[in-house]
């Protein structure tokens, strides 16, 4: 069986394929009629398509919803094998359908094209034909359906024809003649051609470039080279940043500078799309003079100001790269002016980043968009920069007061829960919202209390009583191994803890980290590494959606354990099948 996108319509197939023969027939129908009413853009409940097809609702709902464009995409592919599994005949249906090489002549296309359009919405039947053969079969409404919804285009298709070897020559000898005199591109002589002899300029520059590379030798663009590739993009975007000209590049690639700059703002652009800009609204955003009001360098004392433009000299596009904190409490603390500044700024800053963003054109990006984005960037990461060493300083306090109070544990030391504190403070900044009228301080105070005594709770779980802790250690090996499980165990879950529901249910499972007494209600198939298409299934979501909560958990647990000195690398998990 062909490949669905959706493993639903895949069993949905299996399983109509059982249904009566009259109703298998009543069900292809169903899906040709919802496939036009399907808006290829909207996302629509998987039970929602199984009602219309079947007429069967489902008493429960998993809640999986599939993409306009890929629920058509599968009813094609549905229609088709549900109509292998009849066996109808040429003369059971009137008016009589028509095979592929009719529907050529009709359409005025090649038979290539009808498979092309099968593609897009033209149904067929397998039915079998008088001489006993199951060939492909076309009823007369599905063809007249499929035109009504194409009709330009097919118009425009049933104008082509082949370009004959005369024009041919004609177009290369024209091209010859221009590209000898000037010096000019493939695309500049297809241009130019593609009104004289009414074809279109995609058609003219292929068969020039065409005809260059079967004869290299009388090529008429002997030096045009091939667009750049991914890899060598990524090479010039590296080279450039490394203070290599651009004169230089062009030189080394064989390209134009404008191609060049061209390559190096599409990486750009990609790395800018790929962010996850994030902000904390505020209505004052919206206003006409909010540059003004907001980024004014009134708006904050010069020791701001300056601490702000040394910074971004050097801080890279990223909302992630801040410098690692040598000194935490070198920097005295905000005033609440000074910290309702910053914070207003730092999210303005990355609203306009996520607002100019939404206007860059992916596949031709403007320099000068680019730019802003990334001066926009940059601010912002300054000013995260000078919030964290601001506040660095209550981390400390707060960690020192947790130590030598009622908290107190051998097993907690200063760097461990200033380690911790560090990752609450970058989070605090997030999502601290200033309009609120509270002061950062009192915020983070208490998400650092709650933090550290999550941790307490997990180091000084009190071990079972068993008479073997009074010997040393190290003279039972297994009494050696059974403490450092438990470290490990306390770790991961120290870990696991910074993981949403979602997440951690996906990690522990697919790596088999469920602990059996922590989970007593746990099928013993359940404590095992699954595969990610299993865990998928008892979520109700996607096997690619798993795999991204996935990923992006795992970036969280790494940078966890690197505050921690601890190793997280993929070769360090246990490989699920």
């Amino acid at each position: 069986m062909p490949a669905f996108l959706s493993q639903s319509f895949q069993r949905l197939c299996r399983q109509l394929a059982f249904a009566p023969p009259a109703r298998r027939r009543l069900q292809i129908d169903n899906a040709e009629q919802l496939y036009w009413q399907i808006d290829p853009d909207r996302n629509y409940p998987l039970d929602f398509l199984v009602f219309r097809i079947t007429g069967y609702r489902p008493d429960t709902s998993d809640g999986t919803t599939l993409v306009g464009a890929a629920a058509r995409r599968d009813l094609l592919l549905l229609v088709d094998e549900l109509s292998k599994t009849l066996d109808e005949r040429f003369s059971d249906y009137d008016p009589r359908p028509l095979d592929q090489p009719a529907v050529c002549d009709k359409l005025n296309v090649s038979a290539k094209t009808i498979t092309r359009y099968r593609r897009q919405g033209l149904f067929a039947r397998r039915l079998i034909w008088p001489d006993g053969k199951r060939r492909l079969a076309f009823l007369p409404q599905s063809v007249d359906r499929f035109t009504e919804s194409r009709r330009d285009k097919l118009q425009q298709a049933a104008r082509f024809n082949r370009i004959d070897e005369p024009t041919r020559h004609q177009i290369i000898t024209r091209a010859r003649r221009i590209a000898s005199r000037v010096q000019v591109t493939p695309f500049a002589v297809a241009e130019h051609l593609s009104k004289k002899f009414d074809r279109s300029t995609e058609t003219i520059r292929l068969l020039l470039l065409a005809h260059d590379k079967r004869d290299p030798r009388v090529a008429i663009f002997p030096d045009h080279t091939p667009p750049l590739t991914a890899k060598q993009q990524r090479i010039i975007h590296r080279a450039y940043h490394r203070g290599i000209s651009v004169a230089r590049l062009a030189r080394r690639f064989n390209k134009s500078r404008t191609a060049v700059y061209r390559a190096i703002n599409h990486r750009r652009a990609a790395a800018i799309l790929q962010l996850d800009i994030r902000y904390v609204a505020n209505p004052v955003f919206q206003r006409a003079d909010a540059d003004e009001v907001i980024l004014a360098p009134a708006a904050a004392p010069e020791s701001t100001t300056a601490a702000i433009a040394a910074i971004s000299a050097t801080a890279p596009p990223s909302l992630e790269s801040l410098p690692l904190l040598s000194k935490l409490t070198d920097q005295p603390p905000l005033s609440p002016q000074q910290e309702q500044t910053l914070f207003v700024r730092y999210n303005y800053l990355k609203f306009r980043a996520a607002e100019r963003r939404n206007t860059l054109d992916r596949y031709d990006p403007n320099s000068g968009i680019l730019d802003e984005i990334e001066t926009h960037l940059r601010r912002a990461v300054a000013i995260k920069h000078q919030l964290v060493r601001a506040n660095m300083r209550l981390v400390v306090s707060v960690a020192r007061k947790h130590l030598t109070g009622s908290h107190r544990s051998d097993r907690l030391n200063l760097p461990d829960l200033v380690g911790d504190g560090s990752i609450v403070l970058l989070e605090a900044v997030e999502t601290f919202d200033p309009a609120r009228g509270n002061r950062f301080s009192t915020y983070l105070t208490w998400a650092l209390m709650r933090r550290f005594a999550q941790s307490t709770a997990t180091v000084t779980a009190a071990p079972r009583q068993s008479g073997l802790e009074y010997w040393p250690a190290a003279m039972n090996p297994a009494i050696a191994a059974v403490e450092q499980a438990e470290q490990v165990a306390a770790t991961l879950e120290r870990l696991l803890a910074r993981l949403d529901d979602r997440e951690r249910f996906i990690i522990t499972r697919h790596f088999g980290l469920t602990d059996p007494a922590a989970d007593d209600d746990a099928e013993s198939s359940d404590l095992a590494a699954q595969p990610l298409s299993r865990v998928a299934e008892q979520l109700g979501i996607s096997a690619e959606r798993a795999r991204q909560i996935e990923h992006r958990a795992m970036q969280k647990l790494r940078r966890a354990a690197t505050a921690q000195g601890l190793s997280l690398n993929p070769g360090d998990a246990p490989s699920p099948p």
